[in-house]
């Protein structure tokens, strides 16, 4: 299992996602984690499987936009039953009525999803719908945020949110393989919470 920040030399143009037309009033996004460094996040792996690791600064691509200063790249033994999470230093606070994350991957064509892990402000764990990293090359990769999480805050004078705790990489069959993925430019959309229309508010 290896974890490797990339820093090589950016080759594509890389813009801003459009706001998708269905979004809430006021829905913009903003970067959470451009990935210039990744020393202070981890790949988790479940206790029985392989925990050998490396953290490098070398990778065979350059990254997904103009610009970019690196990317994580990871690579690891697994099938699925043994995932590996890539885990932020902290959980990454996804504030007022946020409603999908966007991120740059870079496939290798294989049959494996990667799944947001999320939290609510009541403490409920939840996933977002798998997404299939069966492509060769740079993707963005728009997931939708699950409406049941609870975002609103219980009194006045508090903060919308949820929180991301991790990104899942599982490959799909029971046969271990080696896995291997980068991740740059992640995103938020969100809405002001004190423009959102009912239902939302209440």
């Amino acid at each position: 299992m290896f974890l490797i920040m990339n820093l090589a030399a950016a080759s594509l143009s890389g813009e801003t996602p459009a706001v998708p037309p269905h979004s809430l009033p006021g829905s913009t996004w903003t970067v959470l984690e451009d990935f210039e460094s990744v020393q202070n996040w981890k790949l988790a792996r479940p206790r029985f499987s392989d925990q050998s690791a490396r953290l490098g600064r070398d990778g065979p691509m350059s990254g997904p936009y103009a610009g970019s200063k690196g990317f994580a790249s990871l690579l690891f033994r697994g099938n699925s039953a043994t995932p590996a999470i890539l885990e932020p230093p902290a959980p990454i606070k996804l504030g007022d009525y946020s409603q999908r994350l966007s991120l740059y991957v870079y496939g290798w064509n294989q049959p494996v999803r990667m799944t947001l892990l999320l939290r609510d402000r009541n403490g409920k764990l939840a996933r977002s719908a798998p997404q299939s990293l069966q492509f060769e090359g740079w993707k963005r990769l728009e997931i939708e945020l699950p409406d049941e999480l609870q975002r609103r805050p219980e009194g006045p004078f508090q903060e919308f949110y949820i929180e991301l705790m991790g990104l899942e990489l599982r490959p799909v069959y029971d046969e271990t393989i080696p896995v291997r993925a980068s991740v740059d430019d992640l995103r938020l959309l969100s809405a002001p919470a004190l423009k959102l229309p009912a239902p939302f508010s209440q």
